[in-house]
């Protein structure tokens, strides 16, 4: 399974380097680091078959899409920046993942937050 992991996301569009904002703190991740990442979260802890994931900062989409492969039942990808988001559509596209993954546009440091008690 690692190595049709892997396979998959070699696949993936990586950013565009003209493109990348440094204050966005956007960077590529490798599919070689990617596949290892989302493979141990899911055959060591059980965190992705069946759930469902939520990506922060997506970027090209690379991590959610690789849980899309991995099992998870939905994938949200969040992400503030057009750019990012339209490579992440183009990569779900590729990956055949469009049914499980979704994209937001919003920038999730402005969202409101409350703290909720604990039951």
């Amino acid at each position: 399974r690692l190595r049709d992991l892997e396979a998959v996301l070699q696949q993936m569009e990586p950013f565009d380097k003209s493109l990348q904002k440094i204050d966005l703190e956007q960077y590529s991740t490798s599919p070689h680091i990617a596949s290892r990442i989302i493979y141990t979260c899911a055959t060591s802890y059980d965190d992705i078959d069946g759930k469902m994931v939520v990506d922060l900062g997506t970027g090209t989409a690379m991590l959610g899409i690789g849980c899309a492969v991995m099992g998870a039942t939905h994938v949200i990808g969040f992400d503030a920046d057009l750019d990012a988001l339209n490579i992440a559509q183009r990569n779900i596209e590729v990956a055949d993942v469009g049914e499980i993954m979704d994209l937001v546009m919003t920038d999730v440091s402005r969202l409101p937050v409350r703290r909720c008690q604990r039951v």
